[in-house]
């Protein structure tokens, strides 16, 4: 009697065994049995989650493109700002060293306020050398571009003046 049970036992733990180790069924197999199209169903439902996930790696990779294109062209308005910056200062180191005499002064002045005159003339109407599209017609940003214009005009004159008294410094 201790031997039967022994074989029972033995027997229910290998058929326990077995159906853990062996491969489970795919849920199509599975399914088409008498649930009729739940297989179908379940491939039309990967095949649109599968499209579903598609459609946002591509709408992402869009998004990332497009994202780039713009942080591009912000880039080249940065930039451009910033030799703007970079040359009004030169502006006025100059205009101390030319009335302080300084000849070369002069031309770098000279220099500095021709290249100041086509960064805002590139900013206010686009160059496609750059290449820089002309900055957008918001109110706020043509705005402040106005603002940087007027106080341009302002310096740009004394710089002029500057430059002009040359001939009269060194007889030119």
């Amino acid at each position: 009697m201790n031997l039967s049970l022994s074989k029972r036992k033995n027997n229910s733990e290998g058929e326990a065994a077995s159906s853990v180790l062996a491969p489970s069924k795919s849920l199509a197999t599975q399914n088409n049995g008498s649930g009729g199209g739940r297989g179908i169903m379940s491939g039309v439902f990967r095949t649109l989650v599968l499209l579903s996930l598609v459609g946002l790696i591509l709408g992402s990779l869009a998004i990332v493109f497009v994202s780039g294109e713009r942080s591009t062209i912000n880039a080249r308005y940065v930039a451009l700002f910033d030799r703007i910056d970079a040359l009004a200062q030169t502006v006025s180191r100059e205009s101390l060293a030319a009335a302080a005499s300084d000849e070369k002064a002069f031309l770098a002045l000279d220099e500095a306020v021709r290249s100041i005159d086509k960064s805002l003339k590139t900013l206010a109407d686009g160059d496609p050398s750059v290449p820089i599209s002309a900055l957008p017609q918001d109110t706020d940003v043509r705005s402040g571009l106005s603002d940087i214009q007027r106080s341009w005009t302002e310096l740009r004159e004394a710089a002029v003046r500057v430059v002009d008294a040359r001939a009269g410094m060194f007889g030119y």
